[in-house]
């Protein structure tokens, strides 16, 4: 357990540093508009991806999530030597999910006034589902947690591309961070009586399995204000 929770937070801090560097100050990566030298204010913002599902309008999110359960979640398993080994799990998943938050928007600054003003973050709580695959509106899990988000900035450069002023906020594009509880009705671990690593119980020649509900740690981000 202490393994697969100290994983996740290395995969979670890596997914953090890539994520504000890319996008939080994508602004700064634009090239001088050479009718005027200056980038258009909001020139590289880009209308954040939705999706509707069961007649709703969701926003698109990149999410980790790890098991917290003592109990694996496993894929397969086999009898090796009368050993009950186990081949795969699906403790840690990482995708695509739909998300929808409401922000809080103080009218306060967050660390300092030059790195986000008052009024350009927000906080408040989220809710987001896993879509299943079969098209028939069915939902594989569902997480609900509590989100912060910051809005894309924008700069304006001179004709030596050096910025000249403040960075203009985008009303709906912002990189956004959550953390929540994730709960799956359905997933598979080994059957009562079956213990990985351990012989089967006697009278039994294979592993069997049985569906419980499955909580998790979801990471989640998303794009849209």
């Amino acid at each position: 357990m202490r393994s697969r929770v100290s994983a996740f937070c290395r995969v979670l801090a890596t997914m953090m540093s890539m994520a504000i560097t890319t996008n939080v100050f994508a602004g700064s990566t634009d090239q001088p508009n050479p009718a005027n030298n200056t980038i258009p204010a909001n020139g590289s913002v880009q209308s954040p991806a939705t999706q509707t599902f069961g007649g709703l309008t969701f926003g698109v999110g990149l999410a980790l999530s790890e098991n917290v359960q003592a109990q694996s979640r496993v894929t397969s398993a086999q009898v090796v030597n009368g050993i009950v080994r186990v081949t795969q799990t699906n403790d840690a998943i990482a995708g695509i999910v739909l998300e929808s938050h409401y922000f809080f928007v103080p009218n306060t600054y967050f660390i300092s006034p030059s790195i986000v003003p008052a009024l350009d973050w927000g906080h408040g709580p989220f809710v987001a589902i896993v879509a299943g695959s079969g098209g028939n509106d069915v939902v594989t899990a569902f997480a609900l947690g509590w989100m912060i988000g910051f809005r894309q900035p924008t700069w304006t450069t001179d004709s030596n591309g050096q910025i000249t002023g403040k960075p203009k906020y985008s009303s709906t594009a912002s990189w956004n961070l959550g953390i929540g509880l994730r709960v799956d009705p359905a997933v598979q671990v080994l059957g009562d009586g079956i213990v990985a690593n351990q012989p089967l119980p006697a009278g039994e020649t294979s592993v069997r399995y049985k569906t419980v509900p499955g909580y998790g740690l979801m990471v989640l981000s998303s794009f849209s204000f």
